[in-house]
């Protein structure tokens, strides 16, 4: 009884020992700042889905751009045919449709790290846009189509950056301590609405005003991991109320 004792404390032992060592590993590049990675990993990240996850409607309301199955599918709204736009063996999400319609700009996902990848619609050809040693989410052009906003850790954490299309020039735009995703810019690109989120703080939903870097809280969401922002069409910044 006593050597059984002994070998049911040295099981419970190792598998203590392991679960708290696999706590505290993470797959993706490590970021400054977060306690758990395996949170962010299994929240902030893309998911394979069956079912069909991040719509995104075309500037002409007539395409709906969505993820399935670690595919990005373009589907007609009129006919209800959907087209299969990628292939590759990684998850492919979080479309976003270029201004004029002809470009989207997607999350990959290759299971140790993301990037960002312009697909040109027309050609089908695809290009590299982001890939930085960190994680890379959350990309959305620019009401003129020449910028593409989105959030990478590229400087430790969860940050707000942008990219020029045609020059490739990246400027950061948040350098808060924590994790600034999901960017949304307003229709005169005066600024975005995004979500942040900061260790040991509810998360917020926040405006950063371009021409003065002034910020806003707007809203304190509790647990926001799963948001996806919207703006209509008309919404304009207002840091007054």
């Amino acid at each position: 009884m006593k050597n059984q004792f002994h070998f049911l404390m040295g099981a419970f032992v190792l598998c203590a020992a392991v679960s708290g060592f696999g706590q505290w590993t993470n797959r993706y590049p490590k970021l400054a700042n977060v306690a758990h990675h395996v949170y962010l990993e299994g929240f902030n990240l893309p998911t394979m889905n069956v079912g069909a996850t991040d719509p995104a409607v075309s500037p002409d309301n007539a395409r709906l751009a969505f993820a399935v199955r670690g595919w990005i599918w373009v589907m007609d709204l009129n006919s209800r045919e959907a087209k299969r736009l990628t292939k590759t063996s990684a998850v492919d999400a979080r479309p976003a449709w270029s201004p004029d319609g002809k470009q989207i700009a997607f999350v990959r996902d290759n299971s140790r790290d993301t990037s960002t990848v312009l697909l040109d619609l027309a050609s089908g050809r695809e290009r590299v846009l982001i890939d930085s040693p960190a994680i890379d989410l959350d990309p959305c052009f620019s009401p003129d189509g020449k910028i593409v906003y989105y959030s990478s850790a590229e400087a430790g954490d969860l940050d707000l950056w942008q990219i020029e299309l045609a020059t490739g020039t990246k400027k950061r735009l948040t350098t808060e301590r924590g994790q600034e995703m999901m960017p949304q810019p307003f229709p005169d690109n005066s600024g975005v609405f995004y979500l942040a989120k900061v260790s040991g703080s509810s998360d917020t939903i926040q405006i950063l005003k371009f021409n003065d870097s002034a910020k806003k809280v707007v809203r304190d969401e509790g647990i926001a991991s799963q948001m996806r922002p919207a703006l209509l069409a008309n919404s304009s910044i207002n840091l007054s109320k």
